[in-house]
C-alpha cells in the first residue's frame, strides 16, 4: 500500500489548524505508477479568512455540492467512487491506507482531474469505456453500466471540473462527449391488464387477512399498494416517493361522505421547492390506510432522526425495519409486483418509471398533451411530446378497431333490413 498519504491540495483529515505550508511540485507516488503535479496550495494565516484568499480545491468541493439535493449528492458520490475504482483497476492507482469513501472520494477524484486538459479528457474517455465494457464484480462477472447511467456519472465529473474552472484553479473543462442516449425508449408502460390485475390482487389479499390485526404482511401490502397507487394514479417518480415525509401528506376529508382526498407535496426532478400534486382519491385513501396502520405499530417508525412521523414510506425487512425506504427499495417492491403478475398470468416487464409512463400516456391519449404535461409536471412540453410516438401506434390500432366496429354495424343493419323486408 501507498506510504505517502498526503492528499495534494487538501488539508489531511485531523490536520492541525496552523498555517498550511506552500505545496509546490509535489510528487505523488505509488508502487505501480509515478505522477508529478504542480498544485499550489496558498498559505493562509491563523486569523479570519479575508476576501483576498484564493480559492482552494476544498472550496471547489463545497461549491460543487452546495444546494444539491440528497439524491444528486448520492449520484456524485457514486460517480467519484467508481472513477477511483477505474483508476485503481486500469492505471494502478492505489487507495490511501486511511481511505474513507464519503470523506475522500471527491477530493481524490478532483486531484486527478486537475492535472492537464488532455489528460483529464483521456481519463474521462477511458472511464466511460470501462463502465460500458470492462467493469466487473470481484469474481470477474460483468458489471457494466447502461449508457444513460454512464452519461449521468460523466455529467457529475463534468460539473466537478467546471466548478474548479469557475473558481479559477484550472483553465479547462471536460470536452469528451457522453454516450448518445435514446430517451424514452418505451413510454407506453406495462399493459393496462397487468396494472388492473395488480390492483385487484391487493384488494383481494388485504380482504383475506384477519380484520383488525396489524401483521407484517398487512403492513407490507398496505405500503406497496400505496406506492403502486402513487405511481399509477399519480404518475409519481420513485425518487419523489421515497423523499416524502409524513408532513408532506396533505389529507382532506369531504364533509358529506368523509371521503379521504387531498394531495402530496413533491420535490420534483430538478426542483428546489416542493409543490402540491393531487394523485387522486384512491391513492390518497391508500396512503391513509398505510400510515394509519404503520403509526399504530411502534416498531415501524424508529425514534431519533428517522421518526416518529418522519419518512412516509419505510423499510419493513428485519435488517432495516423503520428506515426510510430508498429508491432501490422501490425496485424491490416492483420485483414483488412482477412476481404477482407472472403468477396471475398477466406478466410483463415492470420497472418503477414504467408505471409513470403508463399514467402520463393515459392522460395524453384522453386529454391531450397540455394536460399530460401539467399532470407529469414537465417544465417543457417537448418532453411530453415524446409520448406521441406511442400514441400514434395506439391511434393506428384504434382506427383498425373502429373500422371493424363499423363493418359489424353495417352488417347488422343490412341483416335487420333484410329480415324486415316483405
Amino acid at each position: 500500500m501507498r506510504s505517502d498519504k498526503t492528499h495534494t491540495g487538501f488539508e489531511a483529515p485531523g490536520a492541525s489548524s496552523e498555517a498550511a505550508p506552500v505545496v509546490t511540485n509535489t510528487t505523488v507516488t505509488n508502487t505501480e505508477s509515478l505522477v508529478t503535479t504542480s498544485l499550489v496550495q496558498p498559505t493562509r494565516s491563523n486569523g479570519p479568512a479575508s476576501d483576498d484568499d484564493d480559492p482552494t480545491p476544498t472550496d471547489v468541493l463545497k461549491s460543487w455540492r452546495q444546494g444539491k439535493k440528497p439524491t444528486t449528492l448520492d449520484t456524485y458520490q457514486y460517480a467519484t467512487e467508481y472513477f477511483l475504482d477505474y483508476l485503481h483497476t486500469k492505471h494502478g492507482w492505489r487507495y490511501p491506507d486511511d481511505y474513507d469513501p464519503r470523506r475522500d472520494a471527491g477530493q481524490l477524484a478532483l486531484t486527478d482531474l486537475m492535472r492537464g486538459h488532455g489528460r483529464t479528457n483521456a481519463r474521462v474517455i477511458g472511464y466511460m469505456h470501462w463502465l460500458q465494457h470492462e467493469r466487473a464484480h470481484p469474481d470477474g462477472s460483468p458489471r457494466t453500466v447502461r449508457d444513460a447511467t454512464v452519461s449521468i456519472y460523466v455529467a457529475a465529473l463534468r460539473s466537478l471540473v467546471h466548478a474548479a474552472n469557475l473558481l479559477g484553479l484550472i483553465s479547462w473543462r471536460i470536452d469528451a462527449r457522453s454516450p448518445k442516449v435514446t430517451k424514452y425508449r418505451d413510454t407506453a408502460g406495462p399493459p393496462s391488464a397487468t396494472i388492473a390485475s395488480l390492483l385487484d390482487y391487493y384488494e383481494q389479499a388485504l380482504a383475506a387477512l384477519p380484520p383488525n390485526v396489524i401483521s407484517r404482511r398487512r403492513l407490507r401490502l398496505l405500503r406497496d399498494r400505496a406506492i403502486l397507487r402513487l405511481m399509477v394514479n399519480g404518475g409519481v417518480r420513485r425518487g419523489e416517493i421515497v423523499s416524502l415525509d409524513v408532513k408532506h401528506i396533505d389529507f382532506k376529508t369531504t364533509p358529506t361522505d368523509s371521503k379521504i382526498t387531498g394531495g402530496v407535496w413533491l420535490l420534483g426532478k430538478g426542483r428546489r421547492e416542493r409543490s402540491l400534486h393531487q394523485p387522486g382519491d384512491r391513492a390518497m385513501a391508500a396512503i391513509h390506510d398505510w400510515l394509519t396502520a404503520a403509526e399504530a405499530t411502534s416498531v415501524v417508525f424508529k425514534l431519533g432522526d428517522r421518526g416518529p412521523k418522519t419518512a412516509a414510506f419505510v423499510a419493513l425487512d428485519n435488517a432495516h425495519l423503520g428506515d426510510r425506504l430508498d429508491p432501490g427499495g422501490v425496485y424491490f417492491v416492483t420485483d414483488g409486483l412482477k412476481a404477482v403478475a407472472d403468477e396471475r398470468g398477466t406478466g410483463a416487464p415492470l420497472r418503477p418509471h414504467g408505471f409513470r409512463h403508463w399514467a402520463v400516456t393515459q392522460v395524453a391519449s384522453r386529454r391531450g398533451i397540455q394536460e399530460a404535461a401539467a399532470f407529469a409536471r414537465h417544465t417543457n412540453t417537448a418532453v411530453t411530446l415524446r409520448y406521441i410516438d406511442n400514441l400514434n401506434v395506439r391511434a393506428a390500432e384504434g382506427a383498425q378497431a373502429v373500422e371493424a366496429a363499423t363493418d359489424e354495424a353495417v352488417a347488422l343493419f343490412l341483416l335487420t333490413r333484410k329480415q324486415n323486408s316483405p
